[in-house]
C-alpha cells in the first residue's frame, strides 16, 4: 500500500512559485450570472478531456462540464429528488455523478421502528439519469455515501446514536450495480473521522483529509485498515485532489503538491485575475483549476 507522507515546511513555504492565471472562464450555465447562497455546496473535478462542475444549492443540484479550454459541452440545472433533499454529489472519474439526498422523513419497518434512508441518483456526464439507490439506517446509526469510481461506491456507518468520540466507524467498499449494493469488504476507522474530504484513488484506496488540519488518512480496503498521517505544519483545507502519483491540497494560502513517497514536491502560490475565493480544486497534466462557488474558473499552468 502506498503511504502518504505530508511533510510540509518553513522553507518550502519560502521557496514557493507565485503563479498568475493563465486563462479565466465561467462554468455555471456557460457564462450566465447566478446567485449562490452562503451553505451551497461545489464539486468539481478535472480530467483529461474534460471539467465537470457540480453545484448544490437549497437541495437543487445543477451541472457544467466543459473541455479543458472552458468551452461548453454539457449543462443542466434543475436536479431534484422526489424523496428527498439533494445535499451532496459523488464525481466519478469517467464524468458520471451519483447525487446524494438526505430523507426528510422515516420509513417505518416490519417491526414499528423508524428508518432513516439516503438516496442515490447516478447520472452520465450529459445529465441522463441512470441508476437509482436507497441506502438505509438502522435504528441509532447512520450511513453516509462518501467516495465513488467507476462501479465502486464508498459509504461510512456509525453505530451510535450521536456524533462523539466513543463512536464506532466502518467504511464499506462495494459496487453499485442496477439498484443494489454488493459489499466487498470493510474497514474500521479509529478513531472516528468526521466531515473530511474523501478521495478514491484509481488503485481503489480512500484518502480521507482533515479540513482542519491537513491530516490524512490512507484506507487500503485489501488491509482492511488505514495509516494516519500528519503535517508537521497542519494547515487548513479547503479542497483536494488527486492526479497520477500527486496528491494536491488548496489552503487559504497556497496549493501544495505532494508525491507518494512522502515529500512535499512543490507549494504554489496564485493571483487571481479578480478577487474570487476559491472553493474547489483539479489537476490534470500541467494544468491547475481553481473554481469559486459560482463557477468561476482561473487555470494555471504549473512549471
Amino acid at each position: 500500500m502506498r503511504t502518504v507522507l505530508l511533510v510540509l515546511t518553513a522553507a518550502r513555504l519560502f521557496g514557493q512559485q507565485v503563479l498568475s492565471p493563465d486563462a479565466e472562464f465561467d462554468l455555471a450555465s456557460q457564462g450566465k450570472a447566478h446567485h449562490a447562497s452562503r451553505v451551497a455546496r461545489c464539486y468539481f473535478s478535472a480530467r483529461p478531456n474534460r471539467l465537470t462542475f457540480v453545484r448544490i444549492d437549497g437541495g437543487v443540484a445543477s451541472l457544467s462540464t466543459a473541455d479543458l479550454n472552458g468551452r461548453g459541452l454539457y449543462a443542466k440545472s434543475d436536479f431534484v429528488s422526489v424523496h428527498a433533499l439533494i445535499n451532496a454529489a459523488l464525481l466519478r472519474r469517467d464524468g458520471s455523478f451519483w447525487l446524494v439526498s438526505d430523507a426528510p422523513y422515516r420509513l417505518d419497518d416490519a417491526v414499528g421502528g423508524r428508518i432513516l434512508f439516503k438516496e442515490l441518483d447516478l447520472y452520465s456526464q450529459a445529465g441522463e439519469h441512470l441508476d437509482s439507490l436507497r441506502l438505509l439506517s438502522p435504528v441509532g446509526g447512520s450511513e453516509s455515501p462518501i467516495a465513488a469510481n467507476r462501479d465502486e461506491l464508498v459509504w461510512r456507518s456509525a453505530v451510535s446514536p450521536h456524533f462523539h468520540s466513543s463512536q464506532t466507524q466502518l467504511v464499506h467498499f462495494g459496487t453499485a450495480v442496477k439498484g443494489e449494493f454488493r459489499e466487498r469488504t470493510t474497514a474500521k476507522l479509529e478513531p472516528p473521522i468526521f466531515g473530511a474530504i474523501s478521495i478514491l484513488t484509481e488503485d481503489g484506496e480512500l484518502l480521507l483529509i482533515d479540513k482542519a488540519s491537513g491530516n490524512m488518512e490512507v484506507i487500503d480496503p485489501n488491509a482492511k485498515r488505514g495509516s494516519v498521517v500528519k503535517l508537521a505544519d497542519p494547515q487548513r483545507v479547503r479542497a483536494a485532489a488527486v492526479d497520477g502519483d500527486f496528491v494536491y491540497l488548496l489552503t487559504p494560502a497556497a496549493v501544495l503538491k505532494t508525491d507518494f513517497s512522502g515529500q512535499v514536491v512543490a507549494t504554489y502560490g496564485f493571483q487571481a485575475n479578480r478577487a474570487f475565493e476559491p472553493s474547489c480544486l483539479g489537476v490534470t497534466g500541467q494544468s491547475m483549476y481553481l473554481v469559486d462557488k459560482l463557477g468561476h474558473v482561473e487555470r494555471f499552468a504549473m512549471h
